[in-house]
């Protein structure tokens, strides 16, 4: 992972925000590690896509457009950390946690975004309207 984090920073360093793919599956099992960037530089977001395809029929590029808005949301408003919105209870919401990976397919199908989030989401300074659209637009994808 270390090494993926290193290659996307060399290879734009300029960049607000770096995703970078594999198909290994993380050592915790997570979807993504997000990793700061250093002197001001933007975070780096380590994606694995491992099993993705087993979990749910939505196309692949479906499940990268969720872990782009999830994390890109940090640059609309660069005190907000997306991490901080998870909840455990699953209802569809963009910040649904997911502990069971099957649980993913409600978050790629429905594409919602629940009040609680919203109002976090707009105390920090996010339109929560707009990501609406692109969670509509993410679930248009497939």
């Amino acid at each position: 992972e270390r090494d993926l984090v290193a290659q996307a920073r060399a290879a734009r360093p300029e960049a607000g925000l770096r995703l970078a793919l594999t198909r290994r599956a993380l050592r915790d099992s997570w979807f993504s590690h997000r990793h700061e960037g250093e002197r001001g530089a933007g975070p780096t977001v380590v994606v694995s896509t491992a099993g993705v395809a087993t979990m749910t029929r939505r196309p692949l590029p479906v499940f990268v457009a969720y872990e782009l808005i999830v994390h890109a949301l940090g640059l609309l408003a660069p005190g907000l950390n997306p991490i901080d919105l998870l909840h455990e209870q699953t209802k569809g919401c963009l910040f649904d946690l997911c502990e069971r990976r099957v649980e993913l397919v409600a978050k790629l199908t429905q594409g919602k975004l629940c009040r609680p989030c919203a109002q976090r989401l707009s105390e920090g300074g996010v339109e929560p309207a707009r990501v609406r659209e692109l969670l509509q637009a993410m679930v248009a994808v497939g």
